[in-house]
């Protein structure tokens, strides 16, 4: 037969387990203080970073606009010189052939339509010697001296086409003087 014990425990009212309601509202305010202070350290090292991004962008755009104006700058007068003298000179000798070359493309689409070229009267014996050595189709040289020397018109059934070098040229010289001189203030002005 077993022994029986009397039982001195049972009297006792068992330990309640797990945290107390005390140390769970303690528990919570901390973990939202410690949330409030890490999104605010996130914050201000976001602001930080933006800023050196704006200023790292902000050097940039006005590094690469300084290099391009130096760069305007040094070429400016190169590209002048091309423009004053070396893109006349080209152009006078090429208005002739492209004129002759024009007509020879048009006397091949169709030989039976009169085709008249009206040029500067200084440019009607060059360009009636380059349409007799290419020899192909009819065209007749007429002069205007309202054409500059460089210019020429081309008609055709009642339909005219303009060729003016000189214009081109001049409208070359034009962007490049707006180019370079916008470039120029905006180097002076930062």
């Amino acid at each position: 037969m077993g022994l029986l014990l009397e039982a001195f425990d049972a009297a006792r009212a068992p330990e309640p387990r797990g945290p107390t309601a005390d140390w769970t509202m303690g528990h919570a305010a901390g973990l939202a203080e410690g949330a409030g202070l890490a999104e605010a350290r996130a914050a201000a090292r976001h602001d930080t970073l933006s800023g050196e991004l704006v200023q790292s962008l902000s050097d940039m755009a006005f590094g690469y606009a300084e290099a391009r104006g130096a760069v305007l700058a040094s070429l400016g007068p190169l590209i002048r010189l091309v423009l004053d003298r070396l893109l006349p000179e080209a152009a006078s000798s090429a208005l002739i052939p492209r004129l002759a070359e024009a007509v020879v493309a048009a006397a091949r689409e169709d030989s039976a339509r009169p085709l008249v070229l009206h040029v500067h009267p200084s440019r009607a014996t060059a360009l009636r010697a380059a349409l007799d050595r290419a020899g192909d189709g009819p065209a007749t040289v007429a002069t205007d001296a309202s054409l500059g020397a460089d210019a020429a018109r081309m008609a055709l059934d009642g339909q005219e086409t303009s060729l003016d070098l000189g214009a081109c040229l001049s409208d070359l010289r034009g962007a490049l003087s707006a180019l370079l001189d916008d470039t120029g203030r905006k180097a002076r002005h930062g």
